[in-house]
Parts: C-alpha cells; structure tokens; sequence
C-alpha cells in the first residue's frame, strides 16, 4: 500500500493489475481497478496530483505497463513496453505535474559481448492530453560493478522534465 500524493489516494498491488483507494472519513471508497497486466505480487509505482493527474508504472511478464490519469478524469489505456527487464521494480520511476503532463522511466540490464553487467536508463514522455513518444535512451549499455544506474525524475508545471541518472 503507497500513497500516491493525491490527497487520501492510495494504491496496492491486486491479481491483474493496481487498485487506487480513497481514503475518506468513512474508511476507504470503492477501489478502481487498472488492469495493467500480469505484475508481480509488489505494489506498483503510482504518483498523483490533487487536480486527479496521475500516473501508474509495473513491471509485467516481459516488460512493464504504465496508464495514465487526466485530472479530473478516468485511467486512459494501459501501454505496455516489451523489454528485457531483470531488476525490481523499484528501477521503474513514474512522475506527473498538475495538467497531466506524465513520464516514466526505467533501468535496463543485460550483459556485453564481454560478459559484463550493463545498464541502460529509458524514459518516455507524454504531452498532457497526448500519447507517449517511442522510448529514448538516456544513458547508453554502461558495465557497472555493484549497483545498476537509478533515474530520478522532476516534471515542472510548464511539462520540462528533469531526469537524474546516479
């Protein structure tokens, strides 16, 4: 269970996909459903705005699969990207500002010709309204030794995006 920075929203993992919650004076609403695929049992990376912009990430059997919520809106379709990913699911990041601008990002590993641990991080942006571009390398196949590069993410309410690789 995580809060997603929507005032009294939370999500959890459920058999399929995301549920969201809202927490009221009452107890909990209703949950909505996001069908996002086969997620392992992990709670899916989800953020949010107040104006109902958000914005939900999962690694999936083959991939991940990430939808998207318009303020004041319901959950659009799920996309899902096919890459071989083989680390947890915290590598995935997801941000969104206020007007729905939203970006997900992600750590892909594999080995080099030389057998060697490498990493790339991927980000992919979408326009508030719009659809997602085509994945884009932010780092290329880079050998690491002990931990895999991260990528932090920052969208600013004008829809700049800052991505910090570390």
């Amino acid at each position: 269970l995580r809060a997603t920075g929507a005032p009294g929203e939370v999500v959890r993992w459920a058999p399929g996909g995301a549920e969201f919650l809202q927490a009221t004076a009452a107890g909990f609403g209703a949950p909505v459903k996001v069908p996002l695929g086969d997620v392992p049992i992990r709670c899916p990376v989800a953020r949010a705005q107040p104006s109902g912009a958000g914005v939900v990430v999962a690694q999936v059997d083959h991939g991940i699969a990430f939808a998207v919520r318009d303020p004041g809106g319901a959950w659009g379709p799920v996309q899902t990207i096919a890459e071989p990913l083989y680390d947890d699911l915290e590598d995935a990041v997801a941000v969104v500002n206020s007007r729905g601008d939203a970006v997900v990002a992600w750590t892909d590993l594999s080995d080099d010709a030389h057998d060697r641990d490498t990493a790339r991080v991927l980000v992919m942006r979408r326009p508030a309204g719009g659809t997602f571009g085509p994945p884009l390398e932010l780092q290329k196949p880079t050998p690491y030794r002990l931990d895999s590069p991260r990528v932090e993410l920052g969208v600013q309410d004008d829809g700049t995006v800052l991505a910090l690789c570390h």
